[in-house]
């Protein structure tokens, strides 16, 4: 029980020490402009049009029929926001409010002095956990600051059929809130997905002291990651065989932004079973370091 509200007080305290620092919002407004500009629509010449070109047709209210593309539905925007941009800077994004702290206070000691007065499990396990949600915190502030506008200026639209499997805890939500659904099974999503890309930094600041090796070795890992199961995915698409090209594409770091809107028990495993593995292996070798005194 000691052990409990040692862990609560330490996440409140991190918490407190994450949302009062300037890291968490310039990570999530850097977030929000990635959104606003990922492709919204093309042109009648095949041009990529962006979101926040959209949104700035609708508040200059210009003619429709001159603007050289169909004005997209809102539904049809917030459903499918995203870019390689995202992808690729997301694990600097989800780490950045939490892994300069945390650099901090081993720096300062601290860390150390926590440890000898407390539960060591309980210290390291509440500086992953804290870190873990402010990295889902960034996506979701990121994603509803560039949905929310979009769904005021444009029209609703329709949801489509396949955004919500039927094994998706919130497809009963539809009748209730229609459209605003959208947004808030997109917005969960984007939660978990930052939150997994914060844990390989989390992993990593118990074993190197540098703030730029921390935060930039994720994001060559994830594209490393990637561009591996890119080739396979496209080998099967040349011979025809498109059951074992979408398995591929099942593997994708992108396929874990639908965690709650096209729930999979392999993406679930990913993001529980990553973070038990960071916590896990995180106690171990942070407190081996601890008690021989790195």
């Amino acid at each position: 029980m000691k052990g409990v509200k040692q862990f609560f007080y330490n996440l409140n305290m991190i918490f407190c020490m994450i949302f009062s620092s300037s890291g968490l919002w310039l990570a999530a407004a850097t977030a929000f402009l990635l959104f606003l500009i990922s492709p919204a629509t093309v042109t009648q010449t095949g041009a990529t049009v962006s979101i926040i070109q959209v949104l700035v047709v609708c508040v200059s209210q210009k003619d429709i029929a001159n603007i050289g593309f169909v004005m997209p539905s809102a539904v049809n925007i917030i459903a499918n926001a995203g870019s390689q941009y995202i992808a690729t800077f997301l694990p600097v994004l989800a780490a950045f409010p939490s892994i300069p702290l945390l650099l901090e206070m081993q720096k300062s000691g601290f860390g150390r002095f926590a440890i000898m007065r407390q539960s060591k499990n309980s210290y390291l396990c509440s500086c992953i956990i804290a870190g873990w949600i402010s990295g889902g915190m960034v996506m979701l502030i990121g994603y509803v600051g560039m949905a929310l506008p979009v769904y005021l200026l444009l029209p609703a639209g329709d949801i489509p059929p396949e955004f919500f499997v039927s094994n998706s805890p919130l497809e009963g939500l539809v009748g209730i809130l229609g459209t605003g659904t959208v947004i808030i099974g997109q917005a969960i999503n984007q939660f978990f997905y930052g939150a997994f890309f914060a844990l390989p930094a989390l992993f990593l600041v118990h074993r190197l002291h540098n703030r730029y090796l921390v935060l930039c070795i994720p994001v060559l890992l994830r594209f490393l990651y990637d561009t591996l199961m890119t080739r396979p995915y496209r080998e099967q698409l040349q011979i025809g065989n498109f059951e074992k090209a979408q398995w591929f594409a099942n593997w994708f770091s992108t396929s874990l932004s639908t965690a709650v809107t096209q729930p999979n028990m392999w993406v679930w495993l990913w993001l529980l079973g990553g973070l038990g593995i960071v916590l896990v292996l995180n106690c171990i070798f942070a407190g081996f370091e601890v008690d021989i005194g790195g």
